[in-house]
């Protein structure tokens, strides 16, 4: 989905604009289009019990933005992902890591039980 078209002298370069995360990418005639960076939050356990909802598509370019708005989306969420493994397309992440657009962010509550 393209946002906005402005001009610009450095193709390739990557921009935040408030909260839109967006992504400033190359075209013709020294323009650049932004793009919405989209992420999908898949929520498990308590987790998706908390938002109503097994994912999410939000916003962000760090692991940390990202669970940002899916707490502000779903506030219940807050009391559960402090406690939360996080993996980036089937791999663990910290909150600094970098995320891209069509990333999966997987919140992974800890589990209990035994035999």
């Amino acid at each position: 989905m393209n946002l906005a078209v402005v001009p610009c002298g450095v193709v390739g370069d990557t921009r935040r604009a408030s909260e839109n995360m967006l992504e400033c990418r190359g075209s013709v005639r020294g323009t650049l289009q932004y793009t919405r960076l989209m992420v999908t939050v898949l929520l498990f356990a308590q987790a998706r019990e908390a938002a109503g909802t097994n994912r999410l598509s939000v916003s962000g370019t760090t692991v940390s933005e990202v669970v940002a708005v899916a707490v502000r989306l779903h506030p219940d969420l807050e009391r559960i992902v402090a406690h939360c493994k996080v993996w980036i397309n089937g791999e663990p992440a910290v909150a600094a890591d970098s995320v891209a657009d069509g990333d999966e962010v997987a919140l992974l509550p800890p589990v209990s039980g035994g035999a």
